[in-house]
């Protein structure tokens, strides 16, 4: 279905290797479903969730997702949507979770008022304080060692936010940061890398893809919010 995790086969490849080592895969917007279903299709024992608020892509989604047992979908802005899935989930924070967080940003409400959400530091912060063992894959996440790497940004009144380590450093509680460091084009949808950030407390797995750690130092950092 799709092509899950912007098609990039050296980012395919290296979240399928924590998600070998997990139990259960959380996702932040859902978009079109093409990594949710990716994950359920081809780890169908594994309870996969994924929350979109904006209907339109929630509805698309929905006709995908419901083939899938494994799967349970909310329209529940993050981070209050991890409240859900701790209703749900006996023994949550006990079990090794892997992450995909890409709810930065903006969708549209059913009466057409655009909505603006920008919780990654929250979502880090709950999930390092919480979970035993995890490791948060983060989309269109600024490289400082690889500036050709796409990421997000906004500019909004007063503030013009940056998708990358600033953002979320102070909300690592003891993790560490990395960011995938591959520069060769495999996604057939788009002729760009995008800059996928890494935060875990687990040990780097066994893996031929290049990878950098963050800690803040050897580079110039760039617009802080």
């Amino acid at each position: 279905q799709g092509v899950p995790f912007h098609g990039d086969h050296h980012t395919i490849s290296y979240i399928s290797t924590y998600l070998k080592q997990a139990d259960i895969f959380i996702e932040t917007g859902t978009a079109y479903s093409d990594s949710s279903h990716y994950v359920a299709f081809n780890f169908p024992d594994m309870p996969v969730y994924t929350d979109e608020p904006w209907d339109e892509r929630y509805n698309i989604s929905y006709e995908v997702l419901k083939k899938c047992p494994n799967v349970t979908m909310s329209r529940t802005p993050s981070p209050d949507f991890f409240k859900e899935i701790e209703e749900k989930e006996t023994n949550l924070f006990d079990k090794t979770a892997v992450f995909w967080l890409d709810a930065h940003g903006d969708w549209i409400e059913p009466d057409g008022k655009r909505m603006f959400a920008w919780p990654l530091p929250e979502e880090v912060d709950y999930i390092t304080k919480n979970f035993k063992k995890y490791a948060i894959f983060i989309d269109d996440f600024y490289n400082p060692y690889t500036p050709s790497h796409k990421f997000d940004e906004y500019r909004i009144p007063d503030h013009h936010l940056i998708c990358g380590p600033d953002m979320i450093r102070n909300q690592l509680n003891g993790a560490k940061m990395y960011h995938l460091n591959h520069t060769e084009i495999t996604s057939k949808m788009q002729p760009f890398v995008v800059g996928i950030g890494l935060v875990t407390n687990m040990d780097l797995l066994d893996d031929d893809e290049p990878i950098v750690e963050n800690d803040g130092k050897g580079y110039e950092e760039i617009g802080r919010a």
